[in-house]
């Protein structure tokens, strides 16, 4: 499966903040050169014309590399680079922001990415480039990916060798994708891929027949229908006793979900009561659970974590939040999911100091979080 690109905004690692894609200029497009440094591999992006200040990087090693490391050589705001392995494959993805250098000739030296265990490289790469402005610059896009011997070349754990066929670029496998019926999410934007998945899937549909709005809002009630969707909207039979219920088996459609302001037609009734009865969600202390509200990054890592939980996966992975000073500000409630979302890359920082907990997320940016979600955490479940 392709590598889904995530958003890229002041730290390249926020996953609630839209930054419109753009697609390849063909004739100006960085190539990635993949250099032979001892058995692992020196990254360099080459043909870039413009300055950049921040950039990710998305490619797929063929090979299991789940220690794969990434030390840069420049001197910028560099993350781990994610490993995720998928079978015999591993999507690795560099974040690097707060770059101050311009290219030199041309040339931008990443670093040297380390795979720990034999792989072979892929043919091209998917790439974002914010200028200072952090706004996309037009040649990023899908890119070639050469190395020193050719590329598609192969790397042997402590080798030092690589083998392909001299000089030339891989001409990528074409996928056939079905045509988005949205008028309003390009082929080439960033959310395109994971746009793709929540609709195809069933999670999201279109605002209208023919619309997406990736740049509209998303609501409590709208997370939560989301997840119920997710799980294959599970009949569910509330308690007796439950107002609206009555014996004999009343519609889902019925009850309230036990908050005062949940309406028994609304859309998310059965979402809410399916999620409060596994405890995936909480209402507030006066019995509400405020479906119409916008969802914070804080309540979206909530809902993730609990869902996550009530699904058997591993929950136990936390990330220090330290460096981020607005930390102080996380719900009690929501600090270890937080800690668990940041440490899956899914709620990251919206600057290298910031996590923004209580910031909201547009439905371009739940698309990206939810397929990344399903990538990340429930497909390692097994």
């Amino acid at each position: 499966m392709k590598k889904r690109i995530l958003t890229a905004l002041l730290a390249l690692t926020l996953l609630l903040v839209l930054i419109p894609g753009t697609a390849a200029a063909a004739d100006s497009a960085p190539v990635l050169a993949c250099r032979d440094d001892g058995g692992n591999i020196r990254l360099t992006l080459e043909n870039v014309s413009a300055p950049v200040y921040a950039l990710q990087l998305d490619l797929t090693l063929d090979g299991a590399c789940p220690d794969a490391v990434f030390t840069p050589d420049v001197d910028a705001y560099v993350p781990d680079c994610r490993a995720v392995v998928r079978r015999d494959k591993t999507d690795i993805t560099i974040y690097i922001s707060g770059l101050e250098d311009a290219p030199s000739n041309g040339a931008l030296r990443l670093g040297v990415l380390k795979p720990g265990e034999r792989c072979t490289l892929p043919g091209q790469a998917d790439l974002i480039l914010l200028d200072q402005n952090l706004r996309p610059i037009e040649t990023g896009g899908s890119i070639s990916v050469t190395t020193g011997s050719g590329s598609g070349g192969t790397v042997n754990k402590g080798s030092g060798s690589t083998s392909g066929k001299p000089g030339t670029a891989v001409t990528p496998d074409i996928t056939v994708k079905k045509p988005l019926p949205f008028t309003d999410v390009a082929e080439t934007d960033w959310c395109a891929d994971a746009v793709r998945y929540v609709y195809e899937n069933g999670l999201m549909n279109g605002t209208t027949g023919t619309t997406f709005n990736p740049t509209g809002s998303t609501t409590r009630g709208m997370i939560v229908a989301i997840l119920y969707r997710l799980e294959g909207s599970p009949a569910y039979t509330p308690p007796e006793g439950t107002p609206g219920f009555t014996v004999d088996g009343a519609p889902a459609a019925s009850y309230n979900a036990a908050f005062s302001d949940v309406r028994p037609t609304a859309y998310y009734v059965s979402a809410v009561a399916w999620a409060s009865a596994n405890g995936i969600v909480n209402g507030y202390e006066d019995g509400t659970f405020r479906p119409d509200n916008l969802i914070t990054r804080e309540q979206m890592a909530a809902f993730l974590y609990r869902y996550a939980r009530y699904k058997g996966c591993d929950v136990t992975a936390r990330a220090d939040l330290t460096p981020f000073a607005d930390a102080p500000q996380i719900a009690s409630y929501a600090v270890e999911p937080i800690q668990w979302a940041n440490a899956q890359s899914l709620v990251n920082g919206t600057s290298a100091a910031t996590l923004s907990p209580k910031g909201n997320a547009t439905r371009a940016q739940v698309a990206v979080i939810l397929n990344r979600f399903a990538e990340n955490v429930l497909q390692a479940r097994g």
